[in-house]
């Protein structure tokens, strides 16, 4: 690893921890709530609680576990870019969020009845009815181009630039091969060999000038400039200083 993708991993680390920082200083937090999934009164702050999990999990990795952090960002993006998208229009997004839950909780169940396991039809059916009152959700790609779009009217000018659909090529589309197990995802830890017909395999790979390190800050930060707007915390200006206090 060069000692600039060293200092670049070393920076994103600081300002995840200053984001890390804000978020502390406005959760736990208690809200009144239905107890529903749809929610949104709970379901956003919960959004933003998860994430930052994940931004700590991720910044805990060594260096040389880009990968694994990779897998772990991939996560965190798909949190971000969905709770972007619902926060758009909760009342609407928010039931289609949970509608594929349920979509998906019901092909388990299936697998499970084939297997021989009762299961309780009332709860089945309440999962019916929900997934057949609302209509399905548009995918990940066009969520993320909506909000971007949605956002960037609002004024948060991080989503005119490089907003979230951009991302899903870079983060997305690019980790999933780790997160399966295709065979992109071994690429990294084979080299060559002291022959031509001999290849070394290694343990990790070595990060880029951009990785997974230093883009996690960055999808956290879109994540809070819009909890900001729409759950009202934290201060925009807080969020800026994260990134520039710590450069």
């Amino acid at each position: 690893m060069t000692p600039e993708v060293r200092d670049r991993i070393q920076l994103a680390r600081r300002r995840g921890a200053a984001l890390l920082r804000i978020l502390k200083d406005h959760l736990p937090r208690e809200v009144r709530t239905s107890g529903a999934h749809t929610d949104w009164s709970v379901a956003g702050p919960a959004f933003i609680a998860r994430s930052g999990r994940l931004l700590d999990a991720t910044l805990r990795l060594p260096d040389e576990h880009e990968v694994a952090a990779g897998v772990l960002l991939r996560v965190l993006y798909e949190h971000i870019a969905l709770f972007c998208w619902i926060a758009v229009d909760p009342a609407n997004h928010a039931s289609q969020w949970v509608r594929m839950d349920r979509v998906e909780r019901l092909k388990t169940g299936n697998e499970l009845r084939a297997l021989g396991e009762v299961l309780d039809p009332q709860i089945t059916e309440r999962y019916e009815t929900e997934r057949d009152s609302t209509r399905p959700w548009p995918g990940l790609p066009e969520m993320a181009k909506a909000a971007d779009l949605h956002w960037a009217a609002a004024g948060i000018a991080a989503f005119s630039a490089r907003g979230l659909r951009s991302m899903y090529v870079v983060i997305y589309r690019q980790f999933s091969a780790f997160v399966h197990a295709m065979p992109a995802s071994l690429d990294g830890v084979i080299g060559k060999g002291p022959a031509p017909d001999i290849s070394r395999v290694g343990i990790e790979d070595e990060p880029s000038e951009t990785n997974a390190f230093t883009i996690a800050p960055i999808v956290f930060g879109l994540g809070l400039l819009v909890s900001g707007k729409a759950l009202g915390f934290p201060e925009p200006a807080r969020i800026d200083g994260a990134f520039t206090s710590t450069a």
